[in-house]
């Protein structure tokens, strides 16, 4: 803004802003507040009045500090003394958090900048205000998938050098004493390196699916729960068969709606922990239940449980479930947690120590009409 005078007409409040600066004001894209050097509200252009939540004639003529809250009206005073003494045109408290309320109380943050008029009725103050809670809300999305993706690196790299250094180690170690080597012995660094060799392709299988949820687009309908778990247990049926894992499967679920793909990955997560941290041998039930309108689908293992502790943060990146078994690499219930909140539902567990776990997911249940649910549409899902 300029510093040349503006011949206001005479007049109290908002009488002193004439009809040329108000249309001028009017047409800016920020909210906008004028006010003398007392801290007074003369005009509020109608952005402003929409973001505060009050209309021209209920303000004007009243303390700006009726925009803040109580704790702040104090400071801010100080701050507007200040301004007038030495009016200048800049952002407001630039890199600091600044707060406003609304007519409802609810507080909000804001970037204020201050621009002025020298007018023959003295300097009037500008504030072009911006409701921030938006920005602020990506700025700390953005920081925790940051935070995020620092442990996924760290995680993924540790888990993937470990895999890759037994199988060189013993790849080295066959090609330099194969010769001397039993049969037995061979047989065993070989059965090593295949396993090895299966982890880095599970943990980069399950790495391209955890980076691919973040905006992939699917067909929700009607789900095919026991297709879904026959090929989840095809794919662990070398894990299921070394453990001896029984894995009792009930002849019909209740219908839900999801996108099988998906849900396949979630069936694997739940039944592979199952198998590893069941008892000896793994006995494993499967089971669903409506609940409202949610589909309840579960798994229970025989295994030695959990504390409240140890299940605290199960589907958070990274973590792993027991401290004492690394042959996890804690990345396949957050996984799970990522599918089915997609799919518009929620995973949690149950577990007592001594009585095994009962990890569950529900999903949207079916309409009545079946044949409605069997209708797929696509649904982009921003993360």
């Amino acid at each position: 803004m300029s510093e040349q005078e503006y011949e206001y007409p005479s007049g109290r409040g908002a009488e002193r802003v004439d009809e040329t600066m108000r249309a001028l004001l009017q047409v800016l894209p920020e909210s906008v507040v004028v006010v003398d050097h007392k801290g007074c509200i003369l005009f509020l252009n109608d952005r402003a009045q929409a973001l505060f939540g009050y209309a021209a004639a209920e303000v004007e003529g009243n303390p700006l500090a009726m925009f803040l809250p109580e704790r702040c009206a104090e400071i801010h005073g100080s701050h507007l003394a200040a301004f007038f003494n030495n009016p200048q045109s800049h952002p407001m408290r630039q890199g600091m958090d600044l707060t406003a309320r609304r007519k409802n109380g609810e507080e909000f943050p804001v970037e204020v900048s201050l621009s002025f008029l020298n007018t023959t009725a003295g300097i009037l103050a500008l504030a072009f205000i911006v409701d921030i809670s938006q920005r602020n809300e990506r700025e700390w999305d953005l920081q925790a998938r940051n935070q995020e993706l620092d442990a996924f690196a760290h995680m993924v790299a540790h888990d993937l050098k470990s895999s890759l250094t037994l199988l060189i180690g013993y790849a080295d170690l066959l090609l330099s004493e194969f010769t001397s080597m039993s049969d037995t012995e061979v047989s065993d660094m070989l059965d090593t390196i295949v396993r090895s060799g299966r982890k880095m392709n599970t943990i980069i299988q399950e790495l391209l699916l955890f980076a691919g949820l973040r905006n992939k687009q699917f067909e929700s309908g009607l789900v095919s729960s026991q297709e879904i778990i026959h090929s989840a247990m095809l794919r662990l049926s070398a894990e299921i068969d070394q453990n001896n894992a029984q894995i009792e499967i009930p002849d019909k679920f209740v219908d839900a709606l999801g996108y099988d793909p998906w849900l396949e990955e979630v069936w694997l997560n739940y039944l592979s922990n199952a198998i590893k941290y069941g008892g000896r041998p793994p006995i494993i039930r499967i089971g669903s239940e409506k609940q409202g309108a949610l589909v309840r689908f579960w798994v229970k293992d025989n295994g030695k449980g959990l504390t409240l502790q140890q299940q605290e943060g199960l589907f958070q990146p990274f973590t792993r479930r027991h401290t004492d078994i690394l042959d996890g690499h804690g990345l396949g219930l957050s996984i799970v947690k990522r599918i089915v909140t997609k799919l518009g539902g929620f995973v949690g567990v149950e577990s007592t120590l001594g009585e095994g776990s009962t990890f569950y997911f529900a999903l949207p249940a079916a309409p009545t009409d079946a044949s409605s649910a069997t209708q797929p549409s696509s649904h982009p899902h921003p993360e």
